[in-house]
Order: structure tokens, then sequence, then C-alpha cells
């Protein structure tokens, strides 16, 4: 199952009880506006697991990888956090094709934070959904899109 969460504190279960799964992906991004709702994530935690709490179900096991964003709907960031074949987690911010090169000269405000990127590491909702929704399906990103790790140390 996935696991979306807004702001790093409200968690559900990514369902499609009311609207198909893009649709609904759709409508969380689109709530961002950089204040109330800054934030959206999803990552996968195995039916199995319990969660969110079942004896035995252990938090840190789960949402080391995921898909976030952040800002608004007209402008928001998106970072992968994957498990590389060096053993180690790895993040990277997702940009256009293109994006290599350009200076981080874009301000992406959340909450109180400033998050400076690329011009094409900046999306809109409508422009992100996709990209969830392909991390929701295969657990990647889609092909083309670029991506510039971040150094968190």
């Amino acid at each position: 199952m996935f696991i979306n969460s807004t702001n790093n504190q409200t968690e559900s279960e990514l369902r499609n009880d009311f609207r198909p799964y893009d649709e609904q992906i759709r409508r969380m991004l689109g709530l961002l506006d950089g204040k109330e709702r800054f934030s959206y994530s999803l990552w996968f935690v195995p039916d199995d697991a319990g969660w969110p709490d079942a004896p035995g179900y252990n938090e840190d096991e789960h949402g080391r990888e995921y898909l976030q964003s952040a800002g608004t709907a007209d402008g928001m960031t998106v970072e992968l956090r994957r498990l590389e074949e060096d053993g180690q987690y790895h993040q990277y911010v997702v940009g256009k094709p293109g994006s290599e090169g350009q200076s981080l000269d874009r301000e992406v405000k959340y909450d109180e934070y400033t998050l400076n990127v690329r011009p094409g590491e900046v999306f809109t909702a409508d422009e992100a959904t996709p990209i969830f929704y392909t991390y929701f399906q295969e657990n990647t990103v889609p092909g083309g899109l670029v991506l510039r790790e971040l150094d968190l140390t």
C-alpha cells in the first residue's frame, strides 16, 4: 500500500474510493498553498507491515524511500529519495529535461523555509501529478527527467 502525508504529519493510505489514484494525487498536490499545506509525500509500506499501529510495526523500517514535494500548487519542487546500489540512501531534486547547468536562482517557499532550485526544477500540480503517479505505479520517476543529487550532510 502507498501512504501519503501532508506537512509530514497527516498520514493516510492512498485510496481510490472517491476518485481514481491519479486524480487523488492531483487533488492533494493542488491543495498545496505554501503555508497551511506546504508539502506532500508518498511512500510504500508492505500490506503485511501492520501500518499504522499494529504490534511490531516499526516506522524506521518504512518511509525511507519516498517522493515528496514542497511549495504551492503553482510552484513546487519534487524530490526523490531512494536506496542506491552502494547501500546508501540518496536524495535528488527532480528536474525537467534541459535543466542541467541552470543557476539555482528560483525560490520555492514553503512554511517558513525557502529552497533555491533551478527553474527547470519547479513544477505545477498538473506537471507533478504524472511524476507522482509513475512513482505510485513503478516506484520510480518517469524516464527523461533529470535527477540532481542533494548533499544533505
